[in-house]
């Protein structure tokens, strides 16, 4: 993959999803996509990327029923 191409890559993930950071390996060939401190998205091209973070964002986000402190470790 050509520089340039991976420049205007960058550039159009960066511009696209702003509140992610993106990093292109071009030793491993791997583009990787990092949203806070847990979450890491791994593809071979800008474009899978690009289709995995709408995908990852589609879905619902995974709330627990119980509020905070009320869970199993607590309950003794």
């Amino acid at each position: 993959m050509s520089t340039a191409h991976t420049g205007r890559s960058l550039h159009t993930l960066r511009e696209r999803y702003s509140t992610w950071a993106f990093l292109y390996n071009p030793f491993a060939l791997r583009w990787f996509a990092l949203h806070g401190r847990n979450i890491t998205i791994v593809a071979d091209t800008a474009e899978e990327l690009a289709t995995r973070i709408k995908h990852f964002q589609a879905r619902p986000a995974c709330r627990s029923q119980r509020p905070r402190g009320q869970g199993l470790d607590h309950a003794r």
